[in-house]
Parts: structure tokens; sequence; C-alpha cells
């Protein structure tokens, strides 16, 4: 998922990859979009989304361009989904709630700042932003148990931090306080099979930054101790409540970056 570029002509087009058990191999792409590119995706063998953005104008700035794009899986084929989005906006989130219910996380390209699309089964529609104010970006989205969902990301504004979350508990949006340091982000949340949900990002520790992972307790996120100094962390994914993985990057003296994962056996992140 994300995008193939022609060389020479300055262009995207959008690209899905599948995974048989065995190998990664491409997948159509429906009617491929020329200034397609895909930011997330989420998928079961009977439904699934993928969302990015399209530069409908590659002359123009992305601020006035740029359109969403949404591709649409129905078990059988992907297929590209009309929006009445409007220009000047991109998604890079999404997750589904129900059969006719998902979440995509996005905004508009002109501002950094969060904004929320909801799928009502028939068409998606810009939400209420649970998260007031400018500068305020959603970095992940992920769906849990019982229709439930949660957002994360960073409060852009100066100074900068801390960082925000809120939280759909089937029939609304509210903003939940996030206990960590000054100055923290968070890029990925996740649920673990059981319901947890999990959230990681960084937080700037003397001059480099360090891991932040954080867990729901059913109330309150808490933090969880994380190794690594000088390190940040993106994404997360769990395969049983005392199995999971978080990703990163850490950066070395030369200024170059290296990939970073730490696990979760149940008990402690290693």
């Amino acid at each position: 998922m994300g995008s193939t570029g022609l060389i020479g002509t300055g262009k995207n087009h959008s690209l899905l990859l599948h995974w048989n058990g065995t190998a990664w191999s491409q997948v159509t792409s429906p009617a491929p979009v020329t200034g397609g590119s895909l930011a997330a995706v989420t998928a079961t063998a009977k439904r699934g989304w993928a969302v990015g953005y399209v530069n409908t104008d590659p002359n123009a700035p992305l601020c006035c361009a740029g359109t969403p794009l949404v591709f649409r899986w129905n078990g059988t084929k992907w297929s590209r989904l009309a929006t009445k989005l409007g220009k000047g906006a991109y998604l890079n989130g999404v997750a589904s709630t129900g059969t006719n219910s998902a979440w995509a996380i996005g905004g508009p390209l002109a501002m950094i700042t969060g904004a929320l699309a909801k799928w009502n089964g028939s068409a998606w529609s810009w939400a209420k932003d649970p998260v007031q104010g400018a500068y305020r970006p959603f970095y992940a989205i992920a769906a849990g148990p019982g229709g439930t969902a949660f957002v994360v990301g960073t409060d852009n504004d100066f100074p900068l931090g801390p960082a925000i979350s809120a939280r759909w508990n089937g029939k609304a949006w509210r903003q939940v306080s996030v206990s960590a340091p000054t100055s923290s982000g968070l890029n990925g949340v996740a649920f673990a099979p059981g319901g947890t949900a999990w959230a990681a990002g960084s937080y700037p520790s003397g001059s480099r930054l360090h891991t932040l992972i954080m867990r729901w307790n059913g109330k309150a996120w808490t933090r969880v101790t994380s190794p690594g100094a000088s390190e940040q962390l993106n994404g997360l994914a769990f395969s049983a409540s005392n199995y999971g993985w978080a990703a990163g990057s850490t950066a070395s003296t030369s200024g170059s970056t290296k990939s970073v994962i730490l696990h979760w056996n149940g008990k402690a992140w290693a």
C-alpha cells in the first residue's frame, strides 16, 4: 500500500499489495489513480478500506489540489469510492467499527490539524473534531471491540505537546487526557486481542528522544516502562494479549536512522 512513481513524469500511482501467507504480490488498483498515494488500510476477508489522497493538479500546491482518496474492499475486489469530502484535504488513517460504520483521520492540507471523516453505510462525511484547535493532528486510529475506537496524535501548538487522544464509545467521541511527559507525541495505536488498547510514540529526554508506550486501563491512559534512548516508535501490532510488537526508528550520531523493534511478552517491553 502506498504509491509507485513514474520516472521522469513526477506522477505517482496508487499501489496495493496482498499477503497470501507466503509472499507479497501486487493487486490491481482500481483504475490506477495517477497522482494518488495510499496512506493506510484496514481489511478482513469480507470488507476493508484503504485511504490516502490524490493530487488532481501536479502544477498546483497540495493545499489546493489534494483530494481524499478512498478504496473499498468487498471481499473480492477493490473499487474506488467517490466522496464529497472536498479538495485541499487528505486521509492518513482508517478503522472499521462495524459492517456499516468506519472512521478515517486526516485533515485540510493547508493546516496541521486533525479531522475525522465518518462512513455511515452509504457515504463519507466530515465529523466534528473531538479535539478542538489548530495544529493538533491525528497520526493514528484503531478500532476495538464493541464498535469502540481510539485516535491519537500530538498538540503541535506552541509550546509543543502534549500528546492527545480521543475515544469513540460507539455513540460519541470524547477527548481523554494522556498522562505523558510534556512535548510528547503518540504516533501509533492498536488493540490487543481481549480489547486492551495500546499507544506508542516518543518524548524528549534532554537532547534525545525516548520511546513512549501507553496502555488504556479502561478509564485512562497509563504509561508503561519502555527501553530506548534516541528512539521513537511509530506503530504497534498484537497477535495476543501477551505478544506484541512496537516499531520505530533510532538516530545515530552521524545523523542516519535505523529501525528499532520492541517486543511485549505480557510482562515487559524489551
